[in-house]
């Protein structure tokens, strides 16, 4: 990265870190290969980094706008509470940034989304950590997860091209865990080879499940770190994907990703 990319950089953070401290006083920075999260006492702010994945590409302004507003209305179907709108963050007058147009001259310079904070006590894999899940917590998600895949429409594919897909994403899987750097080729090799083992299988009964149209738009990454366990129930950070493919799978297999 050159040096006034990374300073533009830090100047956008600096601007939504100030946006946090201003709601609290206080700004917890987070990041991952994807964005920045900027967390304060009320509000969140992600922003996307300009980073190229062979899954996902936010490259461009426009591109990172579109998949803010793409991952509002995604969330917004089982985090319409705390998903709460896209900021633009523009050039101002005098030459600094504003989150938002007011004051602003120009074009969008880039794009943020804002959310309500969620109380980190209160997430799934906090409540995990303290012991303190009740069953009726289970079954309130279960309740919210089934009324969803249940509203969501069947995917109809073409079996050997959505069969070929999951071997790719094996494969996938193969060339990031057996990477020298990690030093995990010896023990995840077998792992992988039983997973394609079991693909193959099982091969008939997911074509027969694919047929009777099991396959539907999900998640995308249900893990006890994205769900908020209080009142309205809030399961967030729905996977975002480039390609169709992704973004399906069947029920069980989100389930099953959960409990894992």
């Amino acid at each position: 990265m050159k040096n006034g990319e990374a300073d533009f950089h830090e100047e956008k953070k600096r601007l939504l870190s100030d946006l946090c401290r201003a709601r609290g006083g206080v700004c917890d920075l987070r990041e991952t290969h994807m964005s920045w999260l900027f967390l304060g006492v009320e509000r969140v702010y992600k922003l996307k980094k300009p980073v190229r994945y062979s899954f996902l590409d936010f490259s461009s302004v426009a591109l990172r706008r579109y998949f803010c507003f793409e991952e509002l209305h995604l969330n917004r179907r089982l985090a319409a509470e705390t998903y709460i709108s896209v900021v633009p963050i523009c050039r101002t007058t005098d030459g600094g940034l504003r989150a938002g147009g007011v004051g602003s001259v120009g074009e969008a310079i880039d794009w943020a989304v804002e959310m309500r904070r969620l109380p980190d006590c209160d997430m799934l894999y906090y409540r995990m950590q303290a012991a303190s899940v009740e069953s009726s917590d289970i079954d309130a998600v279960a309740a919210v997860l089934s009324g969803f895949y249940r509203s969501r429409p069947s995917d109809h594919v073409v079996c050997e091209h959505q069969m070929a897909y999951m071997s790719k994403q094996l494969d996938e899987d193969a060339t990031v865990l057996c990477r020298e750097e990690f030093g995990l080729a010896q023990q995840v090799s077998p792992l992988l080879a039983k997973a394609r083992e079991e693909l193959a299988e099982c091969a008939s009964e997911l074509h027969r499940r694919m047929r009777a149209g099991w396959l539907r738009e999900g998640h995308g990454d249900l893990r006890p770190e994205h769900v908020w366990l209080e009142q309205p129930l809030q399961i967030i950070d729905c996977g975002i994907q480039s390609n169709d493919e992704d973004c399906r799978s069947m029920p069980g297999d989100c389930t099953a990703w959960h409990g894992m």
